[in-house]
Formats: structure tokens, sequence, C-alpha cells
């Protein structure tokens, strides 16, 4: 994988305005449902930008690489195919990814995304399901036709318009040849890759009819269940609030409106024109799910009502007609169609996504017993380890799941030892094993249970303050350390790893038994270097600033160095549109007083209207601010990774 500097992206203004914890690796991996053979059908017009810039990785790096990157059941899957699916993912964002956690996050992805292909091969083989070569020709020549055009055309069905049509289609294989060819993709690999995903294809539509059946039957026990409620006496409008999935009528008794037929389901206009005003009907099933419907009044088409909505129809065509358009007029039967509605309520129950139940049931087969696998590249096994750590529950890391990922880790850099960001992502887990270390002491103490801190003693001489433990962060600062000087010796001056490693150095700093002053230098220095770095004006640019300014106050750093900090955060403050540079979480997070009445504005939201937040919602960003930076970002997806969710983000990567 690239090992070059990164910096730190915008966060969401709606994200930040509900007080959300953001994400993005979880999200990435989330959003990332649609199968690699979707996903490869759908961006093969670009699947050679990136090999076309040298790949996802540097070659000489890659030749190192072992040629397989799994081996499921004794079946060897080659880099190649990995590399050919990675770009697929790669190219579905918007913009290039360069982020080292964000390509790590794609690579996992990748390897998990082609486990559960190989699950539904697997499942195509027992069903004894095949593609035949013509499938094959007929795939690829679509993709030829996406990225190149179609052949000309032959104008006649002589053998001479056969022969030339032959030539045209003939010269477009050979062009397109060379395009995979030059963007560095085996032409073998490529097609194989459109084997597998046509066989994937076929388990999957098969699975999904025999899946969407045993859901569709659960969705409508539910509906079943709110039908009987309904039937006992209970009303439409505490049901609908209890069971619709509708959010937008839930809350408002289930209201439609007026509806016409054009605007329901055949299956549902059916029943809403026939039942009486007051009635409701039992489940019926329709493509958003099965919905039980009430119907309040019903519009016919007749009286003034009527006649003067005919009027000013026939009017309109005929308007459209005097400027050249080509409308019908509508037949009576048609007008009173148009008309006739009913004013509608229903509560829906929606039928999962088939790629979503795809997808869940591809990862459930990886991880039975008899699906055995192995990861070649000890890189993105470690980090897929990093992501197991997280409980997706709890939406935090457990100490089992740290200590394997540690192993994974070390393990890998048995292997690559020249490889800084590993030399980082262990810094990184040995600061949140510190920080669960210390969760696990204020748990026990707020629960009056004894626990045995061996840096307990460690205090201010002034006896002030409460030290934390440290017991795991002279690891963490020796990694830091490394990857800092591996870094720069690369010539790579890499902001996360220089925040990674002032944030470690201000901990053992203000907490750590021994001479602090060596911490200290260290914390300054580095933070002061992290100032230097030009980063885009968002939120998490805001906090950062801010991290760096009050460490530096609380380091006694440079006055002048924290005036610039202050009139930076300013500049951006106004910038973004936010109230006053004075305004600062810190005061609510210190106990602010005025309770909710106490908000600053963020920015603006797509609506144009200020994001205000309140001192609850300030709390929650800091906090998803502090997991960002401090490394809890999410896990495994760009609205594309596997359903499990949970990629971990060191510090500083949103």
């Amino acid at each position: 994988m690239p090992r070059t500097g990164t910096h730190a992206s915008p966060i969401s203004r709606n994200s930040i305005a509900r007080g959300e914890p953001v994400m993005l690796m979880s999200k990435i991996r989330r959003k990332m449902h649609i199968g690699i053979w979707i996903i490869a059908i759908v961006f093969v017009g670009s699947i050679f930008l990136y090999f076309g810039m040298g790949g996802p990785m540097d070659r000489k790096e890659q030749s190192k690489k072992d040629k397989t990157i799994l081996t499921v059941n004794g079946k060897k899957i080659p880099r190649a195919m990995y590399d050919y699916y990675f770009t697929q993912f790669m190219n579905s964002s918007p913009q290039r990814i360069t982020n080292y956690q964000m390509q790590m996050a794609v690579a996992a992805t990748t390897v998990r995304q082609l486990l559960q292909q190989e699950a539904l091969i697997r499942e195509a083989e027992k069903r004894k399901l095949k593609v035949s070569s013509s499938e094959i020709k007929a795939r690829i020549k679509s993709d030829r036709d996406r990225m190149l055009g179609p052949a000309d055309e032959a104008k006649n069905t002589g053998l001479g318009g056969r022969v030339k049509a032959w030539i045209a289609d003939n010269r477009k294989n050979k062009e397109y040849k060379q395009e995979i060819a030059s963007a560095g993709i085996p032409y073998k690999i490529y097609k194989e890759a459109i084997r597998r995903e046509l066989l994937a294809e076929k388990a999957r539509n098969a699975i999904s009819q025999e899946q969407i059946e045993a859901e569709s039957k659960k969705v409508e026990k539910k509906a079943r269940d709110a039908w009987r409620k309904l039937n006992a006496g209970e009303s439409f409008a505490s049901i609908a609030k209890e069971y619709s999935e509708d959010e937008a009528t839930a809350d408002s008794e289930g209201s439609l409106g007026w509806k016409n037929r054009s605007e329901m389901d055949q299956a549902v206009a059916d029943v809403a024109f026939r039942i009486k005003p007051g009635q409701f009907s039992e489940p019926i099933r329709g493509s958003m799910g099965f919905q039980i419907i009430m119907v309040d009044a019903v519009r016919k088409p007749s009286g003034e009502g009527y006649e003067a909505f005919r009027r000013e129809k026939i009017e309109e065509i005929r308007q459209q007609q005097a400027q050249g358009q080509k409308t019908q007029m509508p037949s009576e039967r048609e007008l009173q169609r148009m008309y006739e509605s009913v004013l509608l309520k229903h509560i829906l129950f929606k039928l999962p996504d088939t790629r979503a139940i795809i997808t869940e049931w591809a990862e459930k087969k990886t991880k039975e017993k008899g699906f055995k696998y192995e990861v070649h590249d000890p890189e993105i096994k470690a980090f897929m380890a990093l992501q197991d750590a997280l409980d997706p529950e709890k939406g935090a890391f457990t100490q089992k799941g740290l200590d394997a990922a540690l192993a994974a880790y070390q393990d890998a850099l048995k292997k690559e030892k020249d490889n800084y960001q590993l030399y980082y992502q262990l810094g990184y887990i040995y600061e949140q094993k510190n920080d669960l270390l210390n969760q696990s002491a204020d748990s026990s103490k707020d629960k009056g249970k004894d626990f045995e801190d061996p840096y307990a003693d460690a205090g201010d001489k002034d006896g002030k303050k409460p030290k934390k433990s440290v017991k795991f962060l002279d690891s963490s600062y020796e990694s830091y350390k490394k990857a800092y000087d591996m870094a720069r010796e690369m010539g790579d001056d890499n902001p996360d790893i220089i925040i990674g490693l002032a944030r470690v150095s201000r901990l053992l700093a203000l907490n750590g038994k021994k001479d602090n002053s060596k911490y200290r230098k260290q914390a300054r220095e580095r933070y002061v270097e992290a100032f230097d770095f030009s980063l885009d004006i968002s939120p998490a640019t805001l906090y950062r600033l801010r991290e760096i300014r009050d460490a530096l106050k609380e380091l006694k750093g440079d006055a002048k160095t924290i005036k610039e900090l202050d009139q930076a955060i300013a500049d951006i403050e106004q910038e973004m549109g936010m109230q006053s540079p004075q305004t600062d979480m810190n005061q609510f997070t210190a106990g602010g007083e005025g309770g909710d009445s106490n908000t600053v504005t963020v920015g603006e939201g797509e609506d144009g209207k200020p994001v205000e937040l309140n001192e609850e919602q300030l709390k929650a960003l800091q906090e998803m601010l502090k997991k960002q930076q401090a490394g809890q970002g999410g896990a495994p997806s760009p609205d594309a990774a596997p359903a499990s969710g949970k990629t971990p983000v060191p510090a500083g990567q949103q």
C-alpha cells in the first residue's frame, strides 16, 4: 500500500448537527454492501484509472509480496485478482483516495468481499450452476462497448457487410485487450474475474429468491400482528407509530394525503378503491413490502370539483398542442381516473434489500467452520484484525481484540521492517490499550470496586491532579517515535504520525513517574510541527488546532505560537460562519452555564441555514472528534465494505 502523507478531510455537517459519532471507515464498509460481482460491472469504464497511475502499490514493493492474496479451503486466489477488485473500490470514490487508513480499509474490504464472492461461488458449484463461454464473451463485449463504444454496424446484411462487421468487432476486441494490458491487468485475470462474477451472480439470484421468501414470511407475520391489534380496537395512529417503517408518516397517523391509482401499486389501489371510508385493510404485499391501508375519504369523478379539474386539464393539453408538443388528449375515462382518488393512510412493513440479504448470507458463510481461509498479505491481515478488535455492538475496542491485533502487527513487522505505517498502527493499538485500562479503572471506581493500578501513586507535585495510568504509553511512544523517524527519513512529514507522537508525549509528560522534561520537549516540538501543516477548513481541522493550542498552553509552550493558533482558529471560525472566535467547546465541557440554552453555530446545513449545537450536542461532537483523533474511526466502505462494519481509524484520519 502507498505510504504517503495524509490530511484531515471534512466531516459531514449533518452528522455534526445530529451529534453522532461519525465513523468514516465504518460507513465505507457498510455502504459497500454491493458485491464485487456488481461493482466490477458498474465501474468497468474506469477500471484502468488506478492501474494506469501505478496500481494499488508500488510495483517494486508489490513484487516482494506473496503472489497469492488468499487461500480458501486450499484454493489459491492470486494477488492480481485482488488488485483488479481493489481498483474497482478505489475508483468507486468520487475523489482519489490517498489517505493510508482509507486505502487500508478499502484493501480489507476487497479481501472480505473476495471471501464473500468465494462463498457464493462455492454455493453455485454445490447447485451445479455453470457459466458458458458465450456468457463470458457477451459480458466482455458489454464491458468493452461501455468503455470504447460499440463497433461500427454494417449497413447491409450481405456477405460483405458481415465481413466488415466482423473486422470492426475484431478491431475493437484488440483495442480493448491493449487497454487492459497497458493498465497492467493480465487478460486471463480479467477473464477469470468475469467468470467469477457471473457464477456468483447466478448463485445470488438462486439464493435471493429463497432468502427473500423466508424474510417476507417474517415481515408478513409482523404485519399480521399489527392487523390483529387493529381488529382488537387499537387506533390506526398508535399502531402506525409503533410499527410503521415509513419514517415520513409514522408520527402523523400514517397519512399519505390524496392518492390516485397511478400513485399506488396495483394491488394496493385495487383495495383502496374497494373499501369504504373508515375501514382498514388486511396486509397487502406490494413493491414496498407489506402495507395495511385505511381510507378516510373518497373523491369521485363527479360534481363541480371534477368539472373544474376536467376543464383545466383539457385547456392545459390544448396549450401544449398549440406549442407543438405531441400531447394526446385523454379520454373521458382517463380524465376520471386522474381525478378519482382516496385520502389514504398506511402502515408500512418493509422487505429487506435483496443485496443486503445476500451480503449477510455470504458473510455468515465465511464464518462457518467449514470455510477456512488464510490472508497472505501481513499488512492487510493485521488491519483486518484491528477492524475485528472493535465490538460493533458497543462501538468500542476490547482488550482481547487489541491483543490479537497487536500480535498481527508484530508478525507483519517481521516481514516488512521498513513499513513505518505498521509502527504507527502499533503506537495506536498501545494507546487504545492504555485508554481501555483507564476506562476500566474509572468504571471500577464508579462502582466502588478495588482496582489495582500500578501507576495510581503517580501524581503532580502539588497533588491536585489525579494521574492516569501510563502502563502502555511507553510502548506507544516508542512505536510512534519509530514511525516518525522512519517517515522523516523517507521524506514523508505525516501529520497524523506527528499528532500521535505529540499526544502520547503529552500524556507521559503529565502522568509519567519518570523525569518528564524529555516528553514535555517532544510534545511541544511535535505540536508546533503539526501546526505547520496546511489543513482544510473543516470542523475536524478546527478541533485539531484547538487540541494543539490547548496542549501547548498546558505544556507552557511558546506564547507567540499559541497566539498564532488563536488567530488561525478565529480565521477558520470566521470562514465557516461561526458566531465568535471566543466561542469554544471547552467552556461547555468544563460546565458552561445555562444548560441547553448555550448554543454555538458550527456552520451551514445543506439548506443554507445555520447549524447550532447545544451543550449536549457539543459534548457529543467533542467526543466524536476525540475518538477520531484517538483512532475510533469506525469500521468496515465510498455511500460503499462488508456489512459487519468495524474499521478503526487511527488519529486524525477522518
